[in-house]
């Protein structure tokens, strides 16, 4: 049995295997030390002092830095298996995940469905809004490899359709709500989308048109995003650099306008908060601009942040492959913002290596949480962490980062881990996008939900 334990901790536990052998040796050492003299003599008692120790300084390793986190529901595999999840949200007790076929929502407390929503006939989800708002998403759809030229606004509540707005003709090629992510936002009450004209917001409750953005025809709409009460949008104009615009939601006021700092063309360009905005810039040329950018409330560039610091790369795309984002229609950044901080995902050469023993291989592995001011730019504080991070979500004043088979809470403001726990039963190989749940609940939601042997992913599985 001793050795049954021993094989299955140090080949699959991969990342704690060092230091719990470390607790082991002496915890089996401290036991040993406070054994009488004439126990010591005999072999046989001896061997089972040190085997006795050592597994209970394992197990209290194990157990006095993680508490552990059980599943409470696994969603069932996805059916067909070729279909993936573009995008999820969470909502009032609901967790939605958005298939290109589909939109599902389950309780999150049982599991339940609540509701499903698929576009008409045989139209394919393309587009989705990254925020909510009054109880309301915002989906676009349209037929397999179209222009992605019809919104619809979901009620979250019953997956009852709102309201659809028509956006564009299929010929006309310079609206595709699906040229990339963040084509649509919520902000507020309403939505933000753009048409020929450009970009426009959209009462929430009945479509009805509420203000006109100020580009014209010449400019093609890149991103949006919504916030309290305000509005950031990005073009690419005819001449110069592509162009942010912060309005208010309310009425359409332009606040500031500002250039990114870009001279090409851009592989990514994502809103990733609105208050303060945000945005991450990622240029498709190789000496082009690769970071966070910051803006102040008069539209000045307050912080640069690059994606490659001097000791690691920070991950906004947690996928092992920089060139794709986990969900297409709504990915799952490897990066949120607290207040003024940015909190990402940090790697380092040699974080992650492979050797093997008698009994197989064996990986070895850690990461880290960094965080950066977005008023200069500055590193704040680095938190480690026992694998790199599959998931990352904000939580009021905390940010949650998921590992392999880990989920831990530390603090934005310092970076103090307040919270540790070993997921039972999960072994969360991929990327996912993480929520934590107002009631406690830790909520993963995966891109490919086929329940793979080697990674055991599931569509959506909530644990407490």
């Amino acid at each position: 049995m001793t050795v049954l334990v021993v094989c299955e901790y140090v080949g699959w536990t991969w990342h704690r295997t060092v230091p719990a052998t470390a607790a082991a040796v002496a915890g089996g050492a401290a036991v040993l030390a406070a054994t009488p003299q004439a126990v010591r003599r005999n072999w046989k008692a001896l061997v089972g002092t040190l085997v006795a120790g050592a597994l209970l300084a394992a197990l209290d390793y194990r157990l006095a830095d993680f508490e552990q986190m059980t599943p409470v529901w696994t969603a069932p595999a996805d059916r067909p298996a070729d279909v993936q999840a573009v995008g999820d949200w969470l909502h009032g007790g609901l967790v939605m995940r958005v298939r290109s076929d589909q939109v599902v929502a389950y309780r999150v407390a049982t599991g339940a469905v609540a509701w499903r929503w698929s576009p008409p006939g045989t139209d394919v989800v393309c587009a989705m809004s990254r925020e909510t708002g009054s109880g309301t998403g915002l989906v676009g759809y349209a037929h397999q490899d179209d222009p992605c030229l019809t919104a619809a606004a979901l009620d979250l509540a019953t997956g009852t359709t709102r309201w659809t707005a028509r956006l564009g003709d299929p010929q006309d090629d310079t609206v595709d709500l699906a040229e990339g992510p963040g084509g649509m936002a919520v902000a507020g009450d309403v939505a933000v989308m753009h048409d020929a004209r450009g970009w426009y917001a959209a009462g929430l409750s009945d479509g009805s048109i509420r203000w006109r953005g100020p580009n014209g025809s010449s400019c093609v709409p890149l991103v949006a995003g919504g916030g309290p009460g305000v509005v950031v949008t990005a073009d690419r104009c005819p001449h110069g650099a592509p162009r942010l615009t912060v309005m208010t939601a309310a009425t359409g006021r332009v606040r500031w306008q500002a250039g990114l700092p870009v001279t090409g063309d851009l592989d990514h360009l994502a809103v990733l908060s609105a208050a303060p905005v945000t945005v991450w810039a990622d240029e498709h040329a190789t000496r082009g601009l690769h970071a966070v950018l910051s803006y102040g409330d008069d539209g000045r560039l307050r912080a640069r942040v690059p994606l490659s610091q001097p000791d690691m790369d920070l991950t906004i795309p947690l996928t092992e492959l920089p060139d794709m984002l986990t969900f297409s229609a709504r990915p799952a950044y490897g990066a949120v913002v607290v207040g003024d901080t940015l909190v990402t995902s940090g790697e380092k050469p040699g974080d992650i290596s492979y050797s093997s023993n008698a009994h197989g291989p064996v990986r070895s592995a850690k990461g880290r949480l960094v965080a950066f001011s977005l008023a200069s730019g500055a590193r704040l504080w680095t938190s480690s962490l026992d694998d790199h991070a599959n998931g990352i979500a904000a939580d009021g004043g905390s940010v949650w980062a998921l590992t392999v088979d880990t989920a831990v809470r530390v603090d934005a403001a310092t970076g103090h881990r307040t919270h540790s726990y070993v997921l039972r039963d999960v072994w969360q190989v991929g990327q996912a996008d993480l929520w934590h749940d107002p009631a406690g609940y830790l909520v993963i939601v995966c891109e490919d939900g086929t329940e793979q042997i080697l990674e055991k992913s599931a569509p959506v599985r909530v644990l407490h």
